[in-house]
């Protein structure tokens, strides 16, 4: 990304260049702290927000040049860091996601269609939950894809915190739906 922007090939400026270029797409990214871009650093933060923010504008029609980044996602029961899970689930082949992990920290970014043919964006991230971390998000994104999820409308204050930004994740409902997942997916109007 640095090299595409007339950035200087190093850490501060992949920093630089990938901020610059959501910027640019028009995203936030308050809540991040980049260290060297890669994700490799323990000094890289990220909120489950900015991440579902990118996939959601790569998703979506208003970001074109983004949607290349949906192509390079692993795809669940067949590629990449995916390659050996989700495939005993009805997710395998329509889930993609890009994994990370470090010591005590994984996270899992993507879209899912679901069995009404929606385009589902998700970033789910777990902190200090070792092994069992990696398996809950697993079985959370595999549960998007047969859900279906009813146009269930949710809301969120602005002070509150997505799934994984934090404390609260203080979603409310504002009908009756029985459904506790809010897909966030703006282009269809819901979050």
């Amino acid at each position: 990304v640095a090299a595409a922007v007339n950035q200087p090939q190093s850490f501060d400026g992949g920093v630089r260049a990938v901020l610059g270029q959501l910027a640019k797409a028009g995203l936030t990214t308050s809540g991040a702290t980049l260290f060297d871009a890669s994700g490799l650093s323990v000094n890289d933060r990220l909120t489950a927000t900015v991440l579902d923010d990118v996939v959601n504008a790569a998703a979506g029609t208003s970001e074109p040049r983004l949607r290349p980044l949906l192509d390079v996602l692993p795809i669940a029961g067949g590629s990449g860091t995916l390659w050996n899970r989700y495939a005993d689930t009805s997710s395998a082949g329509y889930l993609r996601a890009k994994t990370g992990s470090l010591t005590g920290t994984n996270a899992l970014a993507g879209i899912v269609t679901d069995q009404s043919g929606r385009v589902l964006t998700f970033a789910l991230i777990s902190n200090n939950a070792g092994p069992e971390g990696r398996t809950a998000l697993d079985a959370l994104a595999a549960a998007l894809r047969p859900c279906g999820c009813a146009p269930v409308l949710y809301v969120r204050p602005a002070s509150a915190h997505a799934f994984g930004d934090g404390p609260g994740g203080d979603w409310k409902e504002t009908n009756n739906g029985s459904h506790r997942l809010c897909e966030r997916h703006r282009r269809t109007g819901f979050c």
